[in-house]
């Protein structure tokens, strides 16, 4: 549903970024609340641009909770939501699955 931008950083690095995300996610949010499909709301993000959509989703008698990492949180949507959840990169971390290097025995 998202658009992956390539960009370039430093000595011409290239990486991508993912515009479009915030919109889908808020007429997501909205449209499933007016439609009366969930009762709570998670929102994974501390970006205070989510706080109107808080407002108008907490109008639907929406109880709204929000995960994000604590020094990334905005203060207005903490403000405005019904539970914080705060997290740190171990935590996160714990999500993601890596592969486990292989142990080598050194042969004398």
């Amino acid at each position: 549903m998202c658009k992956r931008q390539k960009r370039f950083g430093k000595d011409d690095e290239e990486y991508y970024t993912i515009k479009g995300d915030d919109i889908h996610l808020s007429l997501d949010m909205l449209n499933h609340a007016w439609e009366n499909r969930y009762d709570k709301a998670i929102l994974f993000s501390g970006d205070g641009d989510f706080v109107q959509l808080v407002k108008y989703v907490k109008g639907k008698k929406k109880e709204v909770q929000m995960v994000s990492f604590d020094e990334l949180a905005s203060r207005n949507l903490i403000n405005e939501v019904d539970k914080c959840i705060f997290i740190n990169k171990k935590i996160a971390n714990k999500f993601f699955y890596r592969l486990k290097k292989k142990k080598t025995i050194k042969k004398d």
